[in-house]
C-alpha cells in the first residue's frame, strides 16, 4: 500500500507546468484537501469536525465533497449548516453549475469525485479510513485520530467518518467549538422532558435502527438488556429517556431490553429538521449508554454531566 510519505513525493514530481494545465479542467489547482462528507446528522457533524481540523492545520483549501445529497438522497440532506454556524466551501459552490451538474452525472452512473479527478490529470490520491470509492491512483489507509494530517501536502482526497473525539476536542481547546453549541431554548415537550431529565437519575438510552437493520449494524436487544442490568446496579432508581428511529419498535420490546414502562420516557416529536433537539436532550442526561450510533457518540462528548457511562463499543473513547 503506498504511505503518505510516498504520496507527497509523487505530489512533488509534477512541474507546475503540468499543474497550470491541469487548473483548467475543474478549476482547480491540484492542490485542494478534498473531505468526502454523508449520511446522517452524526457521521457529517464529525466529518465537520475534521474538516474545520484541518482548514486550521493547513494552508492549502479545504472542500466538502457533498455530491452524497445530491445523488443518494438519503436521511434529511446535509443538516449541519443549520446547527452551531456551522460554515463549510462545498463542492455544489465552489464549482460552475455546468461542471458540478457533470461531477453528479458521472458520480450517479458509479464514477466517484476522486476517480474522476484523478483521470482528468489531477495529481490526487485518496486516504481512506476503512472503505474507499473505487480509485486507480495511489490510496492510503488510516483510522482514527491521527495529527499527521496537518503535513499533508498536494492535493487529497479523505475518504474518511473520523468518528473520534479528539478532534473535537482540540477545536473546543483553541475555542473554535464551544463546549456546549446548545443556544435554542427548548420549549414545549421538550421543556418538559429538560425538566424531567434534570430532576431525576436520567439515563440517555439511544436505540438506532433504521438503516442500521438492513446493513446487519443495529445493536442486539440483549445486549442493550445487559448495560441496562449494569445501570440498574450502579443507580438508584434510573429513569430511561429512550431515542430512536424506531420508537414503535422499542414500545414493543421493552422486556427485551430489560425495561418496564414506568422505568422510561419516550422522547417523540423531534423529527427533521428538529431532530438535533434529541441531540441536546441525550447531552443534558445525567448519565448515559453509548452504543454505536455516531449520533449517541457524539451526544456523550458534548454531555453536561459526568455521571455514569456505559460505553458499548470501546474502540470510541468517551474523552
Amino acid at each position: 500500500m503506498e504511505n503518505i510519505e510516498q504520496t507527497i513525493k509523487e505530489f512533488r514530481e509534477y512541474t507546475e507546468t503540468q499543474r497550470m494545465l491541469l487548473k483548467n479542467v475543474y478549476g482547480f489547482n491540484g492542490n485542494e484537501h478534498i473531505i468526502y462528507m454523508n449520511g446522517g446528522l452524526g457521521n457529517q457533524m464529525f466529518q465537520f469536525f475534521f474538516y474545520q481540523w484541518l482548514s486550521c492545520m493547513i494552508d492549502e483549501p479545504v472542500i466538502v465533497d457533498d455530491t452524497y445529497f445530491f445523488v443518494e438522497k438519503k436521511h434529511n440532506g446535509l443538516e449541519i449548516e443549520k446547527l452551531f454556524g456551522c460554515k463549510m466551501v462545498k463542492l455544489s459552490e465552489a464549482l460552475p453549475e455546468s461542471v458540478f451538474a457533470e461531477m453528479l452525472n458521472r458520480r450517479a452512473a458509479g464514477e466517484a469525485v476522486a476517480e474522476q479527478l484523478y483521470k482528468a490529470g489531477y495529481p490526487i490520491s485518496v486516504i481512506g479510513e476503512s472503505n474507499a470509492p473505487t480509485f486507480s491512483g495511489p490510496i492510503s489507509w488510516i483510522q482514527g485520530y491521527h495529527p499527521g494530517h496537518m503535513r499533508n501536502k498536494g492535493m487529497i482526497y479523505y475518504h474518511m467518518y473520523n468518528i473520534d473525539g479528539n478532534y473535537l476536542r482540540d477545536l473546543q481547546k483553541i475555542g473554535l467549538f464551544p463546549a456546549n453549541p446548545f443556544s435554542k431554548e427548548l420549549n414545549g415537550a421538550n421543556a418538559e422532558y429538560a425538566k424531567k431529565i434534570k430532576s431525576t437519575e436520567s439515563v440517555a438510552l439511544h436505540i438506532r435502527r433504521g438503516d442500521f437493520v438492513a446493513l446487519g449494524w443495529a445493536t442486539e436487544d440483549s445486549v442493550y438488556k445487559s448495560a441496562v442490568k449494569m445501570m440498574n446496579e450502579k443507580l438508584n432508581n434510573p429513569l430511561y429517556f429512550i431515542f430512536s428511529d424506531d420508537l414503535n419498535y422499542c414500545k414493543e420490546h421493552l422486556k427485551e431490553f430489560g425495561l418496564s414502562k414506568n422505568k422510561v420516557v419516550f422522547v417523540e416529536g423531534n423529527v427533521a429538521p428538529n431532530n438535533y433537539l434529541d441531540l441536546q436532550l441525550m447531552a443534558m442526561c445525567k448519565h448515559r449508554i453509548v452504543s454505536n450510533s455516531s449520533f449517541c457518540y457524539l451526544a456523550a462528548l458534548l454531555r453536561e454531566n459526568e455521571g455514569l457511562i456505559l460505553n458499548m463499543n470501546p474502540s470510541r473513547k468517551v474523552i
